[in-house]
């Protein structure tokens, strides 16, 4: 069976999966995410977002509206200020702000608390507007990141039934981190491949391994060349040189991480050795880099 997968990042968008991740990119080469499945038949009912600081989307059973939930899934994201020095403290916080707008009308649980998150619970009666309401929540706290993910019912109390599977799923959340490398090292990388893969290039076309040669380039777009470009690699007159004289001054300027412009002089035997400087796009398909057939062509007649 396939899953919707609805992604926060800072905004909420909607993917394929059906599984929740939450992020504040804070860090150049280090995110995190809080990972946690959402089953089908709930829906965003309503989502909002202050970048850097807040987001949230609440989520509702098919069939509800936002105004007139019956069951609310909630989960929420804060920068490392928020909630003080640890989870209890952050929820030590929310005790109070609720006390302050309806003293002495919530009951609250402490279920599981470590280090990093606390689990818990609260019981409300009717307060300014609101009616009996039951919550399971839990405060994560992550190197970068607050997550916050709630279950609430509008009664007093939820069934036990119902109660232990709410706890057993937010017991399964978690945080994840992932490593990406800077910019700058990506850059390098693609750069150095590009280059291997080029002079790969030029060596199959030397060595005469024109099948391997020709799915190492993408096909001619020059009319001149549509017809019959891929019969004239097995005839051209000339073939890189070999050694230091095959490509030297090499440059190359990063499009992407699938296409680069690399410029070289490149040696060509045949008829003597000469050598041509040109710019070749390349492109990464299938897993290598490839150059233009029509490049190929123009350099060996």
């Amino acid at each position: 069976m396939n899953k919707i997968v609805t992604t926060v990042v800072l905004y909420l968008f909607i993917s394929v999966e059906f599984v929740i991740f939450a992020e504040f990119a804070v860090a150049q080469t280090e995110s995190e995410r809080l990972h946690f499945e959402v089953e089908p038949g709930w829906k965003v009912g309503y989502q909002a977002e202050i970048p850097q600081k807040f987001s949230i989307t609440e989520f509702i059973r098919e069939g509800d509206d936002i105004n007139n939930w019956k069951e609310l899934l909630t989960i929420q994201n804060y920068v490392p200020s928020w909630g003080g020095s640890s989870p209890e403290n952050a929820l030590n916080e929310l005790k109070t702000a609720r006390e302050k707008n309806c003293p002495g009308g919530t009951r609250w649980n402490v279920i599981e608390k470590n280090k990093d998150s606390v689990l818990y619970e609260w019981q409300a009666k009717p307060c300014l507007g609101w009616p009996d309401q039951h919550e399971i929540a839990r405060i994560i706290f992550g190197k970068y990141n607050r997550f916050v993910v709630r279950y609430t019912v509008k009664q007093y109390k939820m069934p036990d039934e119902q109660r232990d599977y709410w706890i057993g799923r937010f017991s399964k959340a978690g945080i994840e981190t992932k490593f990406r490398k800077p910019p700058h090292t990506i850059e390098a990388e693609v750069k150095a491949e590009a280059q291997r893969d080029f002079e790969t290039i030029l060596d199959l076309w030397r060595d005469g391994k024109y099948g391997e040669l020709l799915a190492r380039t993408t096909p001619c777009s020059n009319k001149r060349f549509k017809a019959n470009c891929e019969e004239k690699i097995t005839s051209l007159t000339r073939k890189p040189a070999c050694c230091w004289e095959k490509i030297r001054d090499v440059s190359i300027t990063f499009v992407d991480e699938k296409s680069v412009k690399l410029k070289a002089t490149i040696g060509l035997e045949g008829f003597g050795t000469k050598s041509v400087t040109k710019i070749f796009p390349l492109v990464k398909e299938d897993g290598v880099w490839k150059v233009r057939l029509e490049d190929v062509i123009s350099l060996g007649q």
